[in-house]
């Protein structure tokens, strides 16, 4: 991922005049790493296009502007992003704009009154759209976003668009909203589980203290019935804790247990709501209740604010007063703030050592990006998003990840290895980015945060009905889209 940016920038002075040529036709790629146009990088792949200092608007959600407003001078990963948009502006002789809207979930009525005023009198304000993942995709549903796999030079097989959010992304192989290295919010929401590591080696929870939870991590056998055992007898339940949890964790870690609600069919690929809950689902859903009607265990409960309860709980934790905490990766900037490196970083535990993989998702309020199907470029659209994504992966990540989270915030080489291994297990569900069901793991919200442990199967059964109805819907709208 660290590239050589220093070589780039000289390389982009000097070719200038190459790089400004008007042939808009895609080159055959002979591994010359050497070139510009190929960034010097086998990732790179886009073609010579010269837009003529054309502008290229991106509708983005207020909140989330850093990742796409940069600035010298200021924060080393807001002067990435600004390198990076030089790099495509100077590459592609366009001007970058950016068009701010309240984009979040509680506000998305500003937002996704703007998309839809745009497709009914298109004036081509908008060039790419960047705002909250969920209802973005609920847009392209409307038939308001392209399907983005046609587009010039999109090519999401590319890693910085991360390849197992695609693969869940994608239905019947068209893609309407994606997550990439375009936004670095891709890394500041992904679920991880923080470790005190005072607490884990001053209670001597595990043997070797944290090197020793680690060696369970890479033996796969790090799993819930695991995290159960080693913060069963930690914290008094009063002012100390052995879990600290809150929603958008609780739904994380039901993904981590590869529960999904909607699954794929192997044949057909294509969705449905099983009839009934199967044991995997009822054994993970009790598990984690029972685990949540231990006194030593905490769930913030922020009701329907549904946030991550950051504010809460990572005083607790940074008082050395919690041993596990699911959340965000990128509240490893605060924690490190107020305790150092106390804390070390390991993925969210797996079902059973049988399970695959460890698994985990971003908090759905990720940053999403998406191309009006009324944009007047559609050529300008696919380029220009693949560029700002590829040069995003090449100046933006390396800084925020690599060395902001990584090295920065964590001086842990095993830690390191952690992360790295979260990442590659990131997944998304695509049925509630795409289509607004209200159903998913978010339905078991109810057993797990009081500690019931019944009525798995019962609720299950009282939505599958209904989820199995909206699946039909979702498909009727994406037949009428694949038609046209």
């Amino acid at each position: 991922m660290l590239k050589r940016i220093l070589t780039l920038l000289l390389a982009l002075i000097m070719c200038s005049a190459a790089l400004f040529g008007c042939s808009k036709n895609k080159p055959e790629e002979t591994g010359d790493s050497s070139t510009v146009t190929t960034n010097e990088s086998s990732d790179d792949g886009i073609g010579d296009y010269d837009f003529g200092g054309a502008d290229f608007t991106i509708l983005a959600r207020k909140e989330t502007n850093y990742e796409h407003v940069g600035s010298m001078g200021s924060d080393v990963v807001t002067q990435k992003v600004y390198e990076r948009n030089e790099a495509v502006k100077s590459r592609f002789n366009v001007n970058l704009n950016v068009v701010e809207l309240d984009g979040s979930y509680d506000k998305r009525d500003q937002m996704i009154t703007a998309m839809r005023a745009e497709n009914m009198s298109p004036t081509g304000a908008y060039d790419l759209v960047s705002t909250h993942s969920v209802y973005l995709g609920w847009m392209g549903m409307e038939g308001l976003t392209y399907d983005m796999t046609t587009l010039p030079e999109i090519d999401f097989s590319k890693s910085y668009w991360n390849q197992n959010l695609y693969n869940e992304l994608n239905v019947d192989g068209s893609c309407y909203m994606m997550i990439g290295d375009i936004g670095h919010t891709l890394y500041e929401y992904i679920t991880v589980m923080f470790v005190n590591t005072k607490v884990l080696e001053n209670n001597k929870v595990v043997e070797n203290g944290i090197d020793g939870l680690y060696e369970i991590v890479e033996n796969n056998e790090w799993t819930w019935e695991k995290c159960y055992q080693l913060a069963e007898n930690i914290g008094d339940g009063e002012t100390s804790y052995g879990l600290l949890m809150n929603v958008h964790a609780m739904r994380a870690s039901l993904i981590a247990q590869d529960l999904h609600v909607f699954t794929r069919n192997a044949e057909t690929e294509r969705f449905y709501m099983e009839p009934s809950a199967n044991e995997h689902t009822i054994k993970a859903v009790e598990n984690l209740s029972k685990f949540f009607a231990r006194p030593n265990m905490y769930f913030a409960d922020v009701g329907t604010s549904w946030g991550c309860a950051e504010d809460e709980l990572n005083p607790i934790f940074a008082a050395d007063s919690a041993l596990f905490y699911p959340q965000m990766l990128g509240q490893a900037m605060n924690l490190q703030e107020r305790m150092g490196t106390g804390y070390s970083i390991v993925p969210l535990p797996k079902y059973d050592a049988f399970q695959t993989d460890y698994y985990t998702i971003c908090r759905d309020t990720v940053t999403g990006v998406a191309v009006l199907s009324c944009v007047k470029n559609p050529e300008m659209s696919g380029v220009i998003t693949q560029a700002l994504c590829m040069y995003g992966a090449e100046l933006v990540t390396p800084e925020y990840y690599e060395k902001a989270l990584k090295y920065r915030y964590n001086n842990d080489p095993k830690s390191i290895e952690m992360l790295d291994k979260i990442r590659d297990s990131l997944t998304v569900e695509a049925v509630p980015t795409y289509f607004d069901t209200g159903i998913d793991a978010d339905i078991f919200y109810p057993i797990i945060s009081s500690g019931q442990q019944e009525g798995v199967a019962s609720i299950w059964e009282g939505q599958q009905a209904q989820g199995n109805n909206l699946i039909n819907l979702f498909y009727e709208k994406i037949d009428a889209l694949k038609a046209g």
